[in-house]
């Protein structure tokens, strides 16, 4: 059973009704509107629409309630990852991405979402990350804490229970575990560590009955079939002015 927003209409309500100020609930309507056209044709692998992830990862950090900072950048946290800006695809992280998040969203927000996609989140890492809490910047500790929220989105509803493969088969560690539940402890989050123990707890009871993902658990872009047709005589285009190039300069 899913407890949390999937849709901008919802996490703006759970704002209001949590006490957030209406400044602060028309800057996440800003940062969604913004965010939208960077996911308007994308899926997870599990074929859930990533702006429901983007929207389920910032109501998870609603609930706290987290800052509006960090409720923005759960809101744009895979932008750098899988943003579809017109530029620079694939790529990852960028100045220019960068910039354009500060004029979406402003500098905070922006510098959080940097630090979420450079923090490394190997099972090494989320060790090291716990060991040195205590040293880490508030913008660090806001980047994990959008991680665990993250986390989180990605098993509830039954997520990591659609097969068995690299994406959930690590949590099954139980070391990885207490480590991760101990970043909660630390960003003294107590719901969360009971959620997260829930859902390791699950995916530990179904692992045996799980059947290998059907899917690498990648996300992926997929064109309504209007748009393919749309797009498909402008890259022959394309093509046949790359093959006309090609052929001047063979015959040159």
């Amino acid at each position: 059973m899913f407890h949390f927003a999937q849709t901008n209409l919802q996490l703006l309500s759970q704002m209001q009704d949590a006490g957030y100020a209406a400044a602060e609930v028309d800057r996440v309507r800003a940062a969604y509107a913004a965010v939208l056209p960077l996911f308007a044709a994308h899926f997870r692998g599990s074929g859930k629409p990533f702006l429901a992830h983007l929207v389920g990862t910032a109501s998870i950090l609603a609930t706290r309630p987290a800052p509006v900072s960090e409720v923005i950048a759960g809101l744009l946290h895979a932008v750098h990852m899988a943003g579809d800006f017109g530029f620079g695809y694939g790529a990852g992280y960028t100045t220019k991405k960068h910039q354009w998040v500060i004029a979406a969203v402003g500098d905070e927000a922006a510098t959080i979402v940097q630090h979420y996609h450079q923090i490394a989140w190997q099972p090494e890492a989320i060790a090291q990350h716990r060991a040195q809490w205590h040293t880490l910047t508030s913008v660090q500790r806001s980047a994990i804490t959008v991680r665990l929220a993250n986390l989180l989105d990605d098993f509830s509803d039954a997520g990591m229970l659609q097969g068995l493969g690299k994406k959930n088969r690590k949590y099954l560690s139980s070391t990885l575990q207490q480590n991760i539940l101990a970043l909660c402890t630390l960003a003294q989050w107590t719901d969360l560590k009971t959620r997260l123990e829930h859902e390791f707890q699950a995916l530990g009871s179904a692992a045996q009955t799980l059947a290998p993902a059907s899917d690498p658990g990648f996300s992926k872009v997929q064109l309504p079939p209007s748009a393919t047709l749309k797009l498909l005589p402008r890259g022959e285009r394309l093509l046949m002015r790359g093959f006309t190039a090609v052929q001047r300069r063979i015959h040159r």
